[in-house]
């Protein structure tokens, strides 16, 4: 084993080097970089701002339709879709008054659920209706569910669990 002075000079000349070569020193410039919004992008969020949801569902599009499957323009979409379709709604009494039997009123609820964020009782709510609901009415209720997914992040424990509950009410 070589004697301890000379592993601290190995030691130290190697840091040397590496501060030399800039290992271990913070970069110079510190100051943080702003990533450019895309051109829709920018429409999408002054229309939401304004409630504007069915211009913002068109810069998004439009978004889309120059970059297909941008996942910020993906979430930005459905978030417009879903504001446009619970603007107006009293929460509380559309949640009192729901009807199992009817699907609009199911699909409402479940976007109220997720707009307050309890993802499990409007994913929920929706594969009970894939499973009570047949024809039509069961590809409605399956796309709803679908661009409901689209609200969540795709590693939520939440949505890994309904997207498998939904495969198992499909097959």
């Amino acid at each position: 084993m070589p004697p301890l002075d000379q592993v601290r000079l190995v030691i130290n000349k190697l840091l040397e080097l590496a501060a030399g070569k800039g290992i271990g020193k913070a970069p110079e410039n510190t100051e943080p970089v702003e990533i450019p919004m895309e051109p829709e992008e920018e429409a999408a969020y002054a229309a939401m701002e304004k409630a504007d949801y069915a211009a913002a569902k068109v810069a998004y599009q439009a978004w889309l339709k120059r970059k297909p499957n941008d996942p910020i323009a993906t979430i930005g979409l459905a978030q417009a879709d879903l504001m446009n379709r619970i603007n107006g709604l009293d929460f509380a009494l559309t949640l009192k008054n729901s009807k199992a039997d009817d699907l609009t009123s199911q699909m409402m609820c479940a976007d109220i659920e997720i707009a307050q964020g309890d993802y499990e009782a409007a994913f929920n709510r929706m594969i009970t209706a894939v499973k009570a609901f047949s024809g039509d009415d069961r590809d409605k209720a399956k796309a709803h569910l679908l661009s409901l997914f689209n609200l969540v992040d795709p590693t939520d424990p939440r949505l890994v669990k309904a997207r498998g509950q939904l495969a198992s009410a499909l097959f």
